[in-house]
């Protein structure tokens, strides 16, 4: 590596060519001293003649020195700033030390790209963001350790390559070096993509398929709930409520999402207690709690639950009795419709809770994948946002980092995080307390107005504070533009102005002023297309990616997984 920089340097400061050019003055001396001595008629024996030949022989040198001189500073003043010195003392009239020094602290929001590792990103460890070519022709590696605390967040449109760059490569290399096949990464994988990319090097992965049951491992949503005292029940059944029946728009939805969340607990709580008495044998399955509401009705279950002895049930339905029967149906046709995606695919059978089952220990020992057709997306995702969801509160009850013990680092990849619906009061928690629990969370997604218009303005940007990495790969919404502009900051710069003005003669007299402005270090317009295209053909000849991650930005290459 060492000697790779080293010749990069020698060929960037264009050391041979001085050599050479040096070597050639030097053999050439006396053919030019001959030469002068021709133009100039001076005779051997004249005795200007030794005098003549020093001073030409000192000529020579002292050309090539300053010449040399001037090469090198302008070269190490590009090496140093990435600009031209001739240009830059042409217009501004400044010293190359005062220059060298404003160009190397105007933008000091940009990444020291010298403080990141040179490194392969196949042999390193943790989350892979991007990469950046120094002058040397060295990469150095943008990634967040395995171990290391902070969420991340990425926006691209689709085929932007998130899912084939960042995700699948901090797939790949996230406590890589803990256990061997790598451990501690929950991911969901869109038509197969991501899992395909990492299987060959992770090789304890479980799949969860909720389309199809052969090959799949299970799941139990209730798992451990029998075990749990009343008010941990409430809080448990309450949270599944929010995710089954997430909020919607619209002027009367409150009503009717409100009412199908408490029907759902009401039932829930209900069928727990007549598994409890004995009255229904075994545990509870989150199955037998879709076809409880897919066969029954709002008035026979209010009755039934009201005539029961179970009070904590009855504390969610009681007060829906003698109420406008319309709008009770309205609630209950609500709930099966939320329900109803619970009995598609393979789910029935695969949230029995029997079988093998994944579950947050296992990831402890290797990864969980959640594959999904692309298709289906919105139809699982109810499904997939119990799952994780459950795994989420499960971490919270994770032993703190401040008690000594060590704990495998987690990371949640969610590829298109928004159409999960996770609930924002749970995914805010998550993000904010788990960083002591060495859990982590990775949302992919297409715009900052997907992520708006599912969570509203003011939860997003909450969402992106809570996320000290932040990567873009473009964005085409104006505002989000304008946001990663403001976000990335601004840059001093040297400004020539010109001014005219007349003197007593009625002579025009133009003085020259040199200022320092600030200015955006991205133009707004700049997100729509970040990468690099061939000025001849228009084609992409290099792929990039910007990375902003506490507090410093940095435009680097991205890092495909193929």
């Amino acid at each position: 590596m060492k000697k790779n920089r080293f010749i990069t340097a020698v060929r960037f400061y264009q050391l041979p060519e001085i050599i050479i050019t040096g070597i050639i003055l030097f053999l050439l001396r006396d053919l030019i001293f001959h030469l002068i001595l021709y133009i100039t008629n001076i005779p051997m024996k004249d005795k200007l003649y030794n005098l003549t030949k020093y001073a030409i022989y000192i000529g020579i040198l002292y050309t090539w020195i300053t010449t040399s001189f001037k090469i090198l500073r302008s070269r190490r003043y590009n090496w140093l700033t990435g600009r031209s010195y001739d240009s830059d003392h042409t217009n501004f009239n400044k010293s190359y030390t005062w220059l060298v020094n404003f160009f190397n602290n105007n933008d000091r929001y940009k990444m020291v790209v010298d403080s990141l590792p040179i490194e392969d990103w196949h042999n390193a460890d943790g989350i892979i963001l991007c990469k950046y070519k120094d002058k040397a022709g060295d990469y150095h590696l943008v990634k967040r350790d395995s171990s290391a605390n902070g969420n991340l967040i990425s926006f691209g449109l689709p085929g932007s390559g998130k899912s084939t760059t960042q995700a699948a490569t901090s797939f790949q290399r996230f406590n890589s070096s803990l256990k061997p096949g790598g451990c501690g990464v929950f991911a969901i994988s869109i038509k197969g993509d991501l899992l395909n990319f990492v299987k060959n090097e992770r090789k304890n992965i479980k799949v969860f398929t909720p389309d199809k049951a052969e090959g799949s491992y299970h799941y139990d949503p209730l798992a451990g709930v029998s075990k749990m005292n009343l008010t941990e029940r409430r809080s448990f059944i309450e949270n599944m409520s929010i995710i089954i029946c997430p909020d919607e728009p619209g002027e009367n939805s409150n009503y009717f999402v409100g009412g199908a969340r408490d029907y759902f607990c009401a039932i829930g709580l209900y069928l727990l207690y007549l598994h409890d008495t004995g009255e229904r044998e075994g545990e509870l399955k989150f199955p037998e709690i879709v076809d409880t509401i897919l066969a029954t009705n709002a008035f026979d279950t209010t009755l039934e639950i009201k005539n029961s002895e179970c009070s904590i049930a009855a504390e969610y339905s009681n007060s829906y009795e003698g109420s406008n029967e319309k709008n009770v149906a309205g609630i209950w046709n609500h709930l099966c419709k939320c329900i109803r995606p619970f009995n598609s695919g393979a789910l029935k059978v695969l949230f029995d809770g029997r079988e093998k089952c994944i579950s947050p220990e296992d990831l402890n020992y290797g990864d969980i994948v959640i594959d999904v057709p692309q298709d289906k997306y919105s139809i699982y995702a109810p499904a997939m946002a119990i799952i994780v969801t459950n795994f989420l509160m499960s971490f919270m009850r994770r032993n703190d980092v401040s008690s000594n013990q060590k704990e495998v680092p987690i990371l949640f990849l969610l590829d298109e995080a928004v159409q999960l619906n996770l609930d924002f009061n749970i995914l805010s928690q998550a993000m904010s307390t788990l960083r002591s629990k060495k859990v982590s969370l990775f949302l992919l997604m297409q715009s900052i107005a997907q992520l708006e218009g599912r969570y509203g303005e003011s939860h997003a940007r909450e969402i992106m504070d809570l996320c000290a990495y932040i990567s873009v790969f473009n964005a085409q919404d104006p505002k989000s533009r304008q946001y990663f502009q403001e976000l990335v900051g601004r840059r001093k710069i040297l400004k020539r102005s010109t001014s005219l003005s007349k003197t007593a003669n009625k002579n025009d007299t133009a003085g020259i002023t040199v200022s320092d402005e600030e200015e955006y270090i991205f133009d707004a317009a700049d997100f729509g297309d970040l990468n690099v295209h061939s000025k001849k053909t228009g084609k992409i000849i290099k792929y990039q990616v910007l990375v902003y991650a506490n507090g410093k930005y940095i435009l680097g290459e991205t890092t495909p997984c193929f």
